[in-house]
């Protein structure tokens, strides 16, 4: 069962950095985007596999010289119902444990490209807001 039929997108904003040419604390800092997005969900009580929420990749042009892509879930998941599987430069935010509404979830994503010596080149921020129904569909 693929996630993409049964879950309703809300919305997508990102923010992206532009700095001063001055700025040197921004210019250093790696961070290029930070995303907000909304889900909403129904009550899931069974998930016999990973179910593919959102297709994550970076959005950013000075990713040419990474040589690999880290994605991780930073905050936001206590109970483990979601993961994030890697893959080349491409990330999927999945769900992996039963969901049951009325429930939120403020998942904080963390996107790195990385470099030689797994250096980081660029990061992308991504909070991921998911709302469960009480309803099953």
């Amino acid at each position: 069962m693929h996630l993409h039929s049964i879950y309703h997108r809300e919305g997508t904003v990102v923010c992206k950095k532009r700095c001063p040419p001055n700025d040197r604390e921004c210019l250093t800092n790696n961070t290029q985007t930070v995303l907000y997005s909304s889900y909403s969900l129904p009550t899931i009580s069974h998930v016999p596999e990973p179910m593919p929420l959102t297709t994550l990749r970076f959005v950013s042009s000075r990713t040419g010289h990474a040589t690999r892509t880290r994605y991780q879930i930073l905050s936001g998941n206590n109970r483990n119902c979601f993961d994030v599987r890697n893959m080349n430069r491409f990330g999927w935010l999945r769900l992996v444990e039963p969901v049951l509404g009325p429930d939120k979830f403020l998942l904080l994503l963390q996107m790195d490209a990385l470099g030689y010596h797994n250096r980081v080149i660029t990061r992308h921020l991504a909070y991921v807001d998911i709302d469960v129904s009480v309803y099953t569909f």
